[in-house]
């Protein structure tokens, strides 16, 4: 927090307590109704002067722990809510709000105490089921879900919606239309809002959920999160005004996580702040933070600044995992090219899926040495050898672009351009001046020699007489592909969308199975204000080429056209229908809650050719999975193994479904003959821990889930087996494996903070040294209960010292907090 409102605010606090002279029922009073009416900082301030003036009230603290449950504190409701366990009778409203805390907190331990103390058995049994469901064992929560008999309350809800959506994955759309009902109400529990919210942003109906998150913030501006789901909803639909308002929250209040920063990023870039972007987007990436979209805007502010080198540097990691399409192939093709990695670059190149506006920038830096060719054998190559020619070297996009814009261009003249373009790839604007002002001397009216000039204009900047030279080559009746294509990417960086959808549909007139110009023409609709889906099917009629038609189909689907894609679908004849076509109708109909139909295409499938390749496989599985045919999954697995009998996955999931169908007998047996046929793999010694802790054999599933740990250091088999601590006195391994994992991921900060909760009461020497390391002391800088628990186990060790340079930094951060003054006074001794 800026320091002068930090002091600003405490001497307000101090000015308000001085005067504050009311009874504790009084407080309780303004407490609450402060709250209802959104006061909030006011309500604080009361909250604050009763528990100065009575600190071990029950109804005091109990009264702030609501106040603080209902902003959205978490840590603080848990811990002042605690008395309400030892009224009697308990009131439930109180229980559900301690209970949820302690949930939203992950303190599960302490969850599974207080639970021991309620007595209210439907409420505690619907927080063994989300305690369950938090940590990802289904089966239990639905085990304990099916204890509960009430059903008219809030928990109840918000525990039957959450299972639901867990189990149900097909049924999300009814599932969402009954929550819409549940929460449309302004007193809607905010529980279900938030559930409602994260599932309507999943679901693509992010306009939706953005506007439940608002409302969340309203009503509860310290709700863990809230800034962050606004913002990042909020940039998806370039609603730049809230995202900029609620990033600037998190800046005031001194939030210094990686994503903070990398919304900080993302705004700049937008509005070409290429310096502060590249800052922002280091600072994320240097704390840990390394998602595509950072790179993205990190490496992308490094090539507007024309900082080549740090642009390769921070794009390439995403080389592997790009698309063909994307776009970002093209940048690092160019950056491999400028430092000289010219087999690096074919290699790139080839990955991509071309789209002719963006290849004009591209090309000639893949030229295949045409123009060391003899003149003779240029002038003797037909067009359609060239063609060829060029499409086995992978580099003949804009090459046949070319072509085709000047199908009469001699051979020399076709040379004389790829001449030019690589010239002007490799920055050698003058020798390509050259070419083309002497080319022009003796051929004024060329067109190609024009269009050469055209680009030299781009190129260096000159954007308006690249315009003029590309407009005047656009007459009635043009070929030019090239000029066409330079208006689409202009039209496409100015966002003009009319001006996009019309060169598009030119190019497309010229060459229907162009799939870059059928790209740009699908861009410029989806960008429309309405998009005009018959004139795009009629597009797509006039097409040949299949690759054409994919993207189509995927476009009608996001844009649930039902009707068009199934009368597409319908279309394709069983035998011609790709794996593609088989998955689009499936989902189709999966989104229809068809089920009769998915049965059918289930079937249909089974007969298809490629039904036994193991995607087609997996299709199957996917299918009857939805279809909840466990039996025929299996019996579709036994026969995929008589084909593929080495495939462990097959091998693994067979044994994987057993046990989700209860079979554990069956699932033990499938395990028993794998482990017989080949080396036992962390998979396996995890489903076999998995039936252990089924079974409640507690110990033998610790020593499955170790010999997993051994063959592959997993982080989620640690947080397994921390689960088993529950049950059983095993804090010691746990202890082990999670310093050894520690060795080999020196860099993990998550499970370094919740190791260090799990063992700081039990072996706190330990437990300090896992975080005793620089990542969790600079987070700590920015955290303040993270510097205060540091400081309070650091105290108890006997590291004063130490623990007074962590309680400093904590009181720095928060110094009206009252956990922190109370640490501050038990250091300091005032």
């Amino acid at each position: 927090m800026n320091i002068k409102i930090a002091l600003l605010l405490s001497t307000l606090i101090v000015l308000t307590s001085c005067g504050w002279n009311k009874t504790a029922h009084q407080a309780i009073i303004d407490i609450e109704e402060l709250t209802q009416e959104q006061q909030f900082r006011q309500a604080e301030i009361e909250v604050k002067n009763a528990l100065q003036k009575y600190t071990d009230n029950p109804e005091i603290r109990v009264a702030a722990g609501k106040f603080y449950y209902q902003i959205g504190l978490f840590l603080q409701s848990a811990r002042f809510l605690k008395p309400v366990l030892a009224k009697q009778p308990q009131v439930e409203s109180e229980v559900d709000a301690y209970l949820e805390s302690l949930l939203q907190n992950r303190q599960l331990a302490d969850l599974s105490d207080a639970l021991k103390k309620v007595d209210n058995p439907n409420l505690r049994q619907a927080y063994l089921t989300r305690k369950a469901l938090y940590s990802n064992d289904i089966p239990l929560a639905s085990k304990e879900f099916i204890k509960i008999t009430a059903n008219n309350n809030d928990w109840f809800l918000v525990t039957n919606y959450e299972l639901l959506l867990e189990t149900q994955p097909n049924k999300t759309k009814q599932i969402l239309n009954t929550l819409s009902e549940q929460t449309k109400h302004s007193n809607a529990d905010r529980r279900l809002v938030i559930l409602h919210a994260r599932k309507l942003a999943d679901s693509g109906k992010k306009e939706q959920a953005l506007q439940k998150f608002l409302t969340v913030y309203t009503q509860s501006p310290k709700y863990p999160n809230i800034h962050v789901y606004i913002v990042q909803l909020a940039l998806q639909l370039d609603k730049t005004a809230i995202a900029k308002a609620h990033t600037q929250q998190l800046v005031i209040t001194n939030d210094k996580r990686p994503i903070v920063n990398q919304f900080v990023a993302t705004l700049a870039y937008q509005q070409q702040d290429y310096k502060s972007a590249l800052h922002s987007a280091n600072k994320a990436l240097q704390t840990g933070l390394d998602t595509k979209s950072l790179r993205t805007v990190a490496g992308m502010s490094a090539y507007h600044l024309e900082q080549y080198q740090l642009a390769f540097k921070l794009l390439s990691p995403l080389a592997p995992k790009l698309a063909g399409n994307d776009p970002i192939l093209r940048i690092l093709t160019i950056l491999e090219l400028k430092n000289d990695g010219h087999q690096k670059a074919i290699e790139l190149y080839k990955q991509l899926e071309f789209a002719s506006q963006e290849d004009i920038t591209l090309a000639s830096y893949l030229i295949n040495e045409v123009d060391e060719l003899e003149k003779q054998h240029i002038t003797d190559i037909s067009q359609q050898k060239l063609e060829n020619y060029i499409n086995n070297q992978k580099y003949h996009h804009f090459y046949i672009s070319i072509v085709k814009s000047f199908p009469q261009a001699s051979g020399s003249d076709l040379k004389d351009s790829f001449s030019v373009i690589k010239w002007l790839q490799n920055d050698k604007v003058e020798l390509a001046k050259d070419r083309v002002d002497a080319w022009l001397q003796n051929h004024p009216d060329s067109e190609i020699a024009k269009t050469m000039q055209a680009l030299i204009a781009w190129k260096t900047g000159r954007q308006t007489a690249a315009d003029e030279i590309f407009d005047s080559l656009l007459t009635d009746g043009t070929t030019n592909h090239i000029a066409l294509n330079y208006k689409i990417f202009l039209a496409k960086s100015q966002q003009n969308w009319q001006e996009m959808l019309t060169y598009s549909s030119q190019l497309l007139t010229l060459d229907p199975n162009n799939p870059g110009a059928f790209n740009a023409f699908l861009v410029a609709w989806q960008n429309s204000p309405k998009i005009n889906w018959q004139t795009i099917k009629e597009q797509v009629t006039s097409t040949t080429n299949p690759d054409i038609k994919m993207p189509y189909l995927k476009l009608l689907y996001k844009h649930k056209q039902w009707l068009l894609l199934e009368q597409e679908l319908s279309k394709i004849t069983l035998e011609h229908r790709k794996i593609d076509h088989w998955k689009l109708y499936f989902l189709v109909n999966q989104q229809q809650n068809n089920q009769t139909q998915i049965e059918e295409i289930a079937k249909q499938f089974s007969a298809h050719p490629q039904a036994n390749s193991i995607d087609g496989i997996q299709l199957r599985l996917l299918m009857l999975r939805h279809l909840k045919q466990t039996s025929q999954a299996v019996e579709l697995l036994k026969h995929a193994l008589s084909v593929f009998p080495n495939n462990v996955n097959f091998q693994l999931e067979l044994a994987n479904l057993y046990i989700v169908d209860n079979k554990i007998n069956k699932a033990k047996q499938q395990l028993k003959s794998y482990s017989n046929a080949v080396k036992p793999n962390a998979h396996y010694f995890e489903l076999i821990g998995n039936i252990a802790a089924i079974e409640k054999r507690y110990s033998d599933a610790a020593n499955a889930y170790q010999n997993a740990f051994k063959l592959s250091a997993n982080k989620q088999l640690i947080y397994k087996f921390h689960r088993l601590t529950s049950y059983i006195n095993i804090q010691t391994q746990l202890l082990e494996i999670t310093i050894e994992y520690l060795k080999h991921y020196p860099q993990e900060i998550g499970l370094r903070i919740d190791a260090f909760m799990w063992f700081a009461d039990t072996h706190t020497d330990q437990a300090l040294q896992i975080v005793d390391v620089p990542s969790v002391h600079k987070l700590a800088q920015t955290n303040w209960q993270l510097s205060n628990n540091l400081a309070w186990y650091l105290n108890k060790q006997g590291n004063v010292d130490k623990a007074k340079h962590f309680i400093d930094m904590a009181y720095e951060l928060s110094p009206a907090e009252q956990s922190v003054l109370s640490t501050r006074t038990k250091i300091y001794g005032k």
